[in-house]
């Protein structure tokens, strides 16, 4: 009874406040707009669901010579031949998220033979030891706008442990996703 006092007093009061004072509260899912409204105090007349969208300026998949070339193009760059096979994570590098699990994969896979590599995008705790791992290239944080052509230079996006707005990009650049 207590827990529910408190959850009641901090969250759904303060939210049907809040409610009062906006015009609209967006939710990405149909769940998020349901605790809005049911959890948070949010009047359920002004709880929209609007889901993620993407950037199809910025986020394609490889559809013309030229984004095969620029696919190409940065391969050579990042030093990947035609044959490997390049797995991408962007995001945080932190304990949580866990991007050094998909590192020591990639170097299991490729004991085994099977020429995998992966590039790290961003910072983070994980992100020394992730670089010091064979086959691994980890680069800096970078604007959400040159993201693309790294997951188009890629054929596989792997986010470990947390879903990530990062994967509606990479899966509409075409590539899969685990």
């Amino acid at each position: 009874f207590l827990q529910r006092g408190k959850a009641f007093a901090t969250r759904f009061l303060g939210g049907r406040l809040a409610s009062y004072c906006v015009e609209r509260c967006y939710a990405v899912t149909c769940d998020c707009a349901e605790i809005a409204w049911r959890y948070y105090g949010v009047q359920k007349r002004k709880v929209v669901t609007m889901h993620l969208g993407v950037d199809t300026d910025y986020f394609f998949p490889v559809r013309s010579a030229e984004a095969q070339e620029e696919r190409e193009a940065l391969r050579k760059e990042l030093g990947y031949t035609s044959e490997e096979i390049v797995c991408v994570y962007s995001g945080k590098m932190t304990e949580e998220k866990n991007a050094l699990i998909l590192a020591q994969a990639v170097n299991r896979i490729r004991k085994m033979g099977i020429p995998y590599s992966a590039v790290f995008i961003g910072n983070g705790v994980q992100k020394e030891r992730i670089g010091a791992m064979a086959h691994c290239k980890v680069l800096d944080f970078m604007h959400y706008s040159k993201l693309g052509a790294y997951y188009r230079g890629s054929e596989i996006g792997v986010w470990p442990t947390n879903e990530s707005s990062s994967m509606l990009d990479a899966a509409a650049c075409g590539i899969p996703l685990i």
